[in-house]
This record gives structure tokens, C-alpha cells and sequence, in this order.
């Protein structure tokens, strides 16, 4: 089954958008407005560790799923242990993070291909996409 991965505006509240927006407002005391598609989840939002883990615990408790935390992005995951920080990533990595995490703008890690741009990658919409493929099913 494919599934549709825009963006929808909705005032819907049981929308997956709209629950995954409440659980982000509400942690971190940010503003509906600052809770964009495109807003990078560290960069903008400025989820930090502690929160990182927060932010997937209200997730799991909201959605009744388990998400790993490795899972929702590269940068909290064993990928960065065996990586310097420094260099440019190969395409055959950028391709190795595509296939283990397709719910992340893989085109922003492209554009500025380090590992400190994975993080870039990590925004309000890919969080949304994964809780839609886990509850749809892989």
C-alpha cells in the first residue's frame, strides 16, 4: 500500500498531523506556528537528548506504538558512532540512510551531505510519516 507522505493542513484532532503537533506543543512549549512541516526537530525546535527521549515516550503513549528510539533518525542511532564527523558522506551512505530511514527528507542531507546535516533531515514531517507507516504497517 503506498501512502500519501504530503503534508495536509487539517483541523482535524484525530489526525496523525494534529496529535503529532499536540504532543510537540505541548512538550516543549512552542507555538502551533513554530510546528511547520519543514521545522527540523533539533535545529528549530530545539529538541535536545532528555527531550529526544520525552518527545518519543509521549509518541509511543499517544499513538499505542513502540518506536525505537534509533528509529525515528540516523542522528540517535549506532550510524554516527562508526562515522567521523568531519568529510563529506558518500552517496552509497546517503543511500544507506534512505533505505533504513525513507520517512526523513533524504534531499536536505544531499544538499549539504555531512553528518552533522542529518539532523536537518529530522523535522516535524518525518515524524509524522513514521507513525503513519507504523500504523499502517511496513
Amino acid at each position: 500500500m503506498q501512502i500519501d507522505y504530503e503534508f495536509r493542513a487539517t483541523t482535524d484532532e484525530t489526525s496523525i498531523e494534529a496529535r503529532v503537533k499536540k504532543v510537540l506543543i505541548d512538550l516543549l512549549e512552542v507555538s502551533e506556528e513554530e510546528v511547520k512541516p519543514n521545522a527540523r526537530i533539533i535545529g528549530d525546535l530545539g529538541v535536545d537528548s532528555l527531550e529526544y527521549i520525552e518527545m518519543v515516550s509521549s509518541l509511543e503513549k499517544r499513538f499505542g506504538i513502540k518506536i525505537p528510539q534509533e528509529n525515528l533518525s540516523p542522528s540517535y542511532s549506532g550510524f554516527l558512532m562508526n562515522r567521523s564527523f568531519f568529510g563529506a558522506l558518500l552517496e552509497a551512505e546517503i543511500e544507506s540512510i534512505a533505505k533504513s530511514y525513507p520517512h526523513l527528507n533524504i534531499n536536505r542531507l544531499r544538499i549539504n551531505r555531512t553528518v552533522n546535516s542529518l539532523k536537518d533531515s529530522f523535522t516535524v514531517e518525518s515524524i509524522i510519516k513514521y507513525i503513519e507507516s507504523k500504523l499502517v504497517g511496513d
